[in-house]
């Protein structure tokens, strides 16, 4: 598997009715304020019991829940790759009083 970024499209934002959108809209309702966990596994545990809730949700006036449009677009989706991979990158930063913070090269 081979990483690509693409460019951002015009109206890229967590607004919409899009992915974006969605995303948007989950993380207003489930992480705003903060969730407080003892364990990223209850964090996870929480997550999870989200998604089934949304699930049943529709979304404007769409005839079918989100599960269902899910249920028709997942045979067109490609499969995860078979070997792990990382999928961010650590790195160090610094910062001085007044600026934000700049990742060391």
């Amino acid at each position: 598997m081979t990483p690509e970024s693409s460019p951002p499209t015009r109206g890229c934002s967590d607004q919409g009715v899009g992915v974006g959108g969605q995303i948007g809209y989950f993380r207003r309702n489930h992480f705003v304020p903060v969730p407080e966990v003892s364990s990223l596994a209850e964090l996870n545990e929480m997550v999870e019991q989200w998604e089934r809730q949304d699930d049943a949700r529709r979304i404007g006036s769409r005839s079918r829940t989100i599960a269902e449009d899910f249920a028709l677009e997942r045979p067109m989706l490609m499969p995860l790759p078979q070997e792990p991979f990382e999928t961010g990158r650590l790195c160090r930063s610094h910062s001085a009083s007044l600026r934000s913070p700049r990742p060391m090269t």
